[in-house]
């Protein structure tokens, strides 16, 4: 769930973000870099994932995620100068990066070896599918009606996620959590 809202908080910017960009004036050349700016950063914190983790849990990662989407769809919503959206696009290490990077390493601690590839599978199926397809939709009905003002929803996901990862936290200790054994 938590993983799942993080993914399908970026609805909007996913279907919505370039065409309002180019509305608000913005060239076809600084959306392209706006976009390049935001897979730098996810791929920066790929590439220091060992190092990240080694200070954070999966869950506190996932949690930063969502933090991240608060404040990046919130901000998205006043359609902010191309001065904001370099560091907004930033975020998108963390929004995207980082909610999928703990969800991952969330998964390698909580479920055994014999139902990781299953637990992958519905992890990707939910968050790839079930969460981005609803993010999607909701982006599809909102933005026809309040076009930029969209984002402020994609906030209200990203909020729940982080109340979804403040459950994880306080009950999840870092055991495996089902290990698909069945109990005599």
């Amino acid at each position: 769930v938590a993983a799942g809202l993080a993914q399908g908080s970026h609805g909007v910017f996913y279907v919505f973000g370039s065409l309002h960009w180019k509305a608000q004036g913005i060239s076809t050349n600084w959306v392209g870099v706006l976009w390049a700016i935001g897979i730098v950063t996810e791929i920066a914190l790929f590439a220091f994932s060992a190092a990240v983790m080694a200070r954070v849990s999966a869950v506190q990662l996932m949690l930063l995620g969502a933090l991240a989407g608060v404040v990046r769809w919130s901000v998205m919503g006043f359609d902010p100068p191309l001065f904001w959206l370099v560091p907004l696009q930033v975020l998108h290490g963390f929004t995207y990066g980082a909610s999928h990077l703990g969800a991952i390493y969330f998964i390698a601690a909580a479920v055994s070896d014999r139902q990781a590839g299953t637990a992958q599978g519905l992890y990707a199926s939910i968050t790839a599918g079930l969460a981005m397809g609803f993010g999607f939709l909701l982006a599809g009905e909102l933005y026809d009606v309040v076009q930029g003002q969209a984002y402020f929803s994609m906030a209200l996901l990203s909020a729940l996620s982080a109340a979804a990862c403040a459950v994880l936290m306080r009950y999840w200790r870092g055991e495996v959590i089902a290990d698909g054994q069945i109990k005599d």
